[in-house]
């Protein structure tokens, strides 16, 4: 045999402990260890062994201009690894491992830059596994390219590598009984036709592709190529940008007729920048669609966004969440399919875009229309119907028939009014309206019949002086049904104002709410003693006193509140402190009668309240001072500075106060006799006292006239 340019590793089958050849991968029995820079291999190597295990050893690079740079043969378990970041370059293939016979497997991990197809087969009965963890590029074909006849067929690509490929940048067939998955955590790119190209056929069971937060995958025809002919779902998770240039962002088609699954994260994009007429964002075909959209999708400006299967009849269901974007038209199917509004937080929408016969609207062909989580305002009008079964329906939107069977429907984004044909309210379902001290109120016009059996009325207060007694229509009738059912509980936020309702209010069939006050009184939501005493007092006022009647709209914790505002708690918290701050100027001036007999300088390190021992101390009979006391000064003046700052705790009654201090004294005193003194004192404080829980403060300054 004649070997042009690569050298052949040959092992013979069975055990022996000797290495094979001379060339940079040598191997003891089924174990090869590749080693020298890609400076000194320029030759490519061909290992062909049953189990074949190739590892890449430290400093190991292969830079030649042969077809494959590391070429792995052989039955039953292949696999190399490359932990050390070895390249390889070849002129097609920088790493081709083929499995033959029925126990084979292939598993390969690098982390190593590629140039040229990192190119992987499984003929046998195992699993195939890629992970590439380096960079892979290739100007003609593939990438990556994965085939497997065995079980579960992975290829994975690590955060922050990238595989271009002149075709697809990944491609994998999964011909096995298992699973096929896709994790792009870097960027892929196909230049002439598919980011990922992904088939999993009949034998095979889920075919599932996830991309990572921050990648690209981009195509020159389309993004991903996605076909499932398996019995599993064909799962679809974007968390980066996904693009095809010249036809559709996403193709997914199962051909086995089961799921299409599909979440576009909210840090997603999903675009098609084709020119030509038919091409969408997103494409499905032959199996039923569940779309969650949270991010973007672009789709093209003669096609659309989303084009679910034209021909068969799926029930396909589209689930934008709150923070969706979604760029051109929407085309369902002709199945019954569903609208549905999803997620957590607060989105927006605008009914005028559901189409419902013209097919000029942006969604078209719906059928159903539901909201199922999340905080959704609806402006603008349609004829479709809607049922709500969690979240909260808000705004000013007119829906065609309104049915709740769980959830909240809150109308208006403040105080304001919704249109409904039917409006049916079931047990699960809670009427939230919001009122004000004015006499308006959120409400609900219907058109058509009115069915409250079993739902719960929540009415919101805002602030405001509310009178005795007030009345708001919520529900205005418009039909000529009566009322059917009524609300099996009623709540409110308000403390001393209790909501009672009429069903034939208002033209005779309306819905009244009216607020009037009950029995509870203000001491009884009160807790501590400072509230108390103002709760009584507010009692005596008269109903039309404004302090009465900005109590009268609180919640209990907003009456505890105001209690606590009005209880004028820093007026005895100021005095209290100044009581215990007086202190400073009595020590300033008992502390001077101390040292008044003291003959030297007043308030000098000679002192008494001093704790030094230099020459002007006074320590009698220390080191040989006299026991005699020395003859007081006749006359002296003397100053001092104080300051301090604290914080007195509060008992549950009243609340902690935060206190500042800062002041001096001065004064002269003279003998004026063998054992009397006489002298004055002057001096200014300043204090600043917070009470922050009940959001008062206080600066005092005091001046200390002698």
């Amino acid at each position: 045999m004649l070997l042009s340019t690569a050298t052949l590793v040959t092992a013979i089958t069975g055990y022996s402990s000797r290495a094979y050849a001379s060339g940079p991968c040598l191997g003891v029995g089924a174990t090869y260890h590749c080693s020298g820079s890609a400076a000194v291999n320029t030759t490519g190597q061909i290992i062909n062994h049953v189990d074949a295990e190739v590892i890449a050893d430290p400093g190991f690079g292969l830079n030649t201009t042969d077809s494959i740079a590391i070429s792995i043969t052989g039955d039953g378990a292949l696999s190399y690894t490359d932990v050390n970041y070895s390249p390889l370059s070849a002129a097609g293939k920088s790493l081709s491992v083929i499995s033959s016979g029925t126990l084979g497997s292939v598993t390969v991990k690098t982390n190593g830059a590629l140039s040229g197809n990192l190119f992987t087969q499984n003929d046998g009965g195992g699993a195939l596994s890629v992970t590439a963890n380096g960079n892979v590029t290739a100007t003609g074909n593939y990438a990556i390219y994965a085939r497997n006849s065995g079980t579960d067929l992975t290829v994975t690509t690590g955060p922050g590598t990238t595989a271009i490929g002149g075709l697809h940048g990944l491609a994998s067939r999964n011909y096995g009984s298992g699973a096929l998955t896709v994790i792009a955590n870097g960027n892929v790119t196909g230049t002439g036709n598919y980011g990922i190209y992904a088939v999993n056929k009949a034998a095979g069971s889920a075919l599932t592709v996830t991309t990572g937060a921050g990648t690209t995958v981009t195509g020159g025809y389309r993004g991903m190529f996605l076909t499932n002919y398996g019995p599993g779902a064909l799962s679809v998770t974007t968390n980066g940008n996904v693009t095809g240039d010249t036809y559709s962002g996403i193709l997914a088609q199962h051909r086995g007729g089961g799921m299409i699954d599909i979440t576009v994260g909210p840090a997603s994009t999903v675009t098609s920048n084709s020119l030509s007429p038919g091409r969408f964002a997103i494409t499905t075909r032959s199996g039923a669609t569940d779309l969650t959209v949270a991010g973007t999708l672009n789709g093209s400006p003669y096609g659309g966004a989303v084009q679910f299967d034209s021909k068969g009849e799926f029930n396909d269901r589209l689930e934008l969440r709150p923070t969706a974007t979604i760029n051109g038209t929407v085309l369902a199917g002709p199945g019954t399919d569903t609208l549905a509004f999803g997620g957590a937080g607060a989105g927006t929408f605008d009914l005028e875009k559901i189409d419902t016969s013209t097919k000029m609207g942006q969604f078209q062909e719906f059928e159903k229309f539901e909201v199922d989580s999340g905080e959704w305002s609806f402006t603008g009008d349609t004829t479709a119907p809607f049922t709500v079964t969690g979240g909260t329906v808000k705004g000013t939107g007119t829906f065609g028939d309104l049915t709740v069977n769980g959830g909240t429907v809150a109308p208006g984004n403040s105080i304001g009014t919704m249109t409904v044909g039917n409006f049916t309210l079931g047990g699960g379902a809670v009427f939230e309206v919001e009122v004000n001290a004015a006499g308006q109120s959120d409400k609900v016009i219907v058109n058509g019949t009115v069915n409250l059996t079993g739902a719960t009325l929540r009415v919101l207060a805002e602030n405001g002086n509310y009178a005795t007694s007030t009345n708001y229509t919520i529900i205005d009738n418009d039909g000529s049904d009566a009322v059917a059912g009524t609300f099996a509980a009623i709540t409110s936020s308000l403390a001393f104002l209790t909501p009672t309702v009429v069903y034939n209010g208002g033209t005779g069939n309306d819905v009244v709410l009216t607020l009037e006050r009950n029995e509870t009184t203000f001491s009884y939501v009160a807790n501590t003693y400072n509230q108390r005493a103002v709760a009584g007092a507010l009692a005596q006022f008269p109903n039309e006193n404004a302090l009465f009647l900005a109590v009268l709209n609180q919640t209990e914790a907003g009456a505890r509140q105001a209690f606590d505002a009005l209880s004028g708690e820093i007026h005895a918290t100021v005095a209290g402190t100044l009581a215990d701050d007086s202190r400073y100027v009595r020590e300033a001036i008992l502390g001077r009668l101390m040292q008044a007999s003291h003959s030297g300088e007043a308030l000098s390190a000679g002192g008494p309240q001093v704790a030094s021992l230099d020459s002007g101390a006074y320590a009698l009979g220390f080191d040989g001072k006299s026991l005699v006391a020395p003859e007081p000064a006749p006359l002296a003046f003397w100053t001092r500075a104080y300051g301090a700052w604290g914080a007195f705790n509060g008992d549950g009654n009243a609340a902690t106060a935060d206190r500042d201090l800062g002041g001096f004294i001065s004064g002269m005193d003279a003998n004026i006799g063998r054992s009397w003194r006489a002298g004055l004192a002057t001096g200014a404080s300043f204090s600043s006292v917070d009470v922050d829980a009940r959001t008062s403060s206080a600066d005092v300054a005091l001046h200390n006239k002698p």
